[in-house]
């Protein structure tokens, strides 16, 4: 199957119109994952002021993936090879990365990234160790 760039753009560019990047440090006091309830709320506000962090932003893209049925799957990686303290979580369609930290879709191949584990394609599906 192969993928619509254009509509995965525009669901990039509509999480980066909302998106306010925030710490979960800052924001929670600690790690937290939204759930889907949280994400639709902050989705539907549509006026920006969704804060929230790496995985919040990949995680409010896969969700616009699902309801565009675009199969997707969680990519957690370290952005610097090596470097166990700059992980980093994506959105991954069909070679294609969505993240917080680019305007634009990019390649995988093109971010020189190490993935580590990687999430199915549907919910509940388990994570898997990876290498690249």
């Amino acid at each position: 199957m192969t993928v619509d760039k254009g509509k995965l753009q525009k669901i990039l560019n509509k999480v980066h119109h909302l998106f306010d990047y925030e710490y979960d440090l800052e924001q929670f006091g600690g790690e937290y994952w939204m759930d889907g309830e949280e994400i639709l709320a902050a989705l539907d506000k549509g006026r920006g002021g969704f804060k929230g962090d790496c995985d919040d932003f990949a995680l409010a893209c896969r969700k616009l993936c699902r309801d565009a049925d675009i199969d997707s799957r969680l990519v957690f990686c370290n952005m610097r090879p090596g470097d166990r303290h700059s992980g980093h979580l994506v959105l991954e369609v069909d070679g294609w990365i969505l993240s917080n930290t680019h305007k634009w879709l990019i390649s995988r191949d093109d971010l020189g990234w190490e993935w580590v584990s990687i999430s199915g394609y549907e919910k509940g599906d388990p994570w898997h160790n990876v290498r690249k």
